[in-house]
């Protein structure tokens, strides 16, 4: 196989299909002649994949604070209410943010982050 950096979505999902055909075939333990050429295709299917996943754009990193807590509510089908209730904050704190009236206190950010699994930094 031909190994060369990943230019779409077909090429990355070949690329992935063949990291687990390859996984399962090492994890055999097995003794094969080409073991060593296959833990090099491996490795370097990885570091590819790898590369493209960090190279491609984040829906969300053109969007401030207020806008990405709107697409977050929007994603997960939370209202103010519902997402107000879950953080433990009255509602009108929710309301406020997102009509640009109040900004994020460190105490929502943080519930925000781990209730989005996001880093503190990107809020």
């Amino acid at each position: 196989m031909k190994l060369n950096k990943i230019l779409n979505k077909k090429q990355y999902a070949e690329y992935c299909n063949r990291v687990l055909e390859l996984s399962n075939l090492l994890s055999t333990g097995k003794n094969m002649p080409d073991k060593k050429e296959l833990t090099r295709q491996l490795f370097i299917l990885e570091l590819i994949i790898e590369h493209y996943e960090n190279t491609q754009a984040n829906p969300f990193a053109k969007l401030n604070p207020v806008d990405l807590l709107k697409a977050l509510m929007v994603e997960y089908a939370y209202s103010g209410r519902k997402l107000a209730k879950e953080l433990k904050i009255p509602e009108s704190v929710i309301s406020e943010i997102l009509n640009y009236k109040r900004r994020f206190s460190k105490d929502v950010v943080i519930k925000l982050a781990k209730k989005f699994n996001m880093g503190e930094i990107l809020l």
